[in-house]
């Protein structure tokens, strides 16, 4: 009788920390997207809206690090045909806290110093934001074309030391990604 009451308590437990995974999940969304030319580059604008859950700010600020990847990629449509790739593009970003210095930085592959914010809020915006990336270049594309970008992000799994993805079960609820987003364009110089 007690084994069957605390496998019935064990699976009650379960069930609620599911349910309440469930409801506490984010769906974000690519949105604001604009593609403009500086020069000889077709520059990439946007931003990631509900990319950050209260957990997930929890742990920043626990000290564990916060990774979004950005794909994107320029197509050319064809009929007949299957539309060719112009570009592709990988943009990674990670958010730290300092503890010590209590600030957030937030670095880029792209860039060689990370960014320091006093505030997670100035730091989510900077992780979310889509500032003039460089897509693809100008020469590539021809004048009065129809062109589509395809773009998204994704919440990576964070790497913790010493193997403590096993003890910290919660850092796997943070795999989201948003649905790949088309804008559609035509260039014209």
């Amino acid at each position: 009788m007690k084994k069957i009451s605390l496998s019935a308590s064990v699976a009650l437990i379960l069930l609620t920390a599911v349910i309440a995974a469930a409801a506490a999940t984010v769906n974000p969304l690519i949105r604001d997207i604009l593609v403009t030319t500086k020069g000889e580059q077709l520059l990439l604008y946007g931003k990631v809206s509900d990319g950050f859950t209260p957990d997930m700010n929890a742990a920043v600020m626990a000290g564990f690090p916060v990774q979004f990847t950005f794909y994107a990629g320029i197509y050319q449509e064809r009929s007949f045909w299957f539309d060719r790739q112009l570009s592709e593009i990988k943009i990674t970003r990670t958010l730290k806290f300092d503890n010590l210095k209590k600030t957030f930085q937030v670095s880029s592959d792209s860039g060689p110093d990370p960014a320091v914010f006093q505030t997670l809020s100035e730091a989510k915006v900077a992780m979310s934001d889509l500032n003039g990336f460089p897509v693809a270049s100008v020469k590539a594309l021809s004048k009065d074309t129809e062109y589509y970008l395809k773009v998204m992000a994704k919440l990576d799994r964070v790497q913790l030391p010493l193997r403590l993805e096993y003890v910290f079960l919660f850092v796997s609820l943070w795999d989201l990604e948003t649905p790949w987003h088309t804008y559609r364009f035509i260039y014209r110089e």
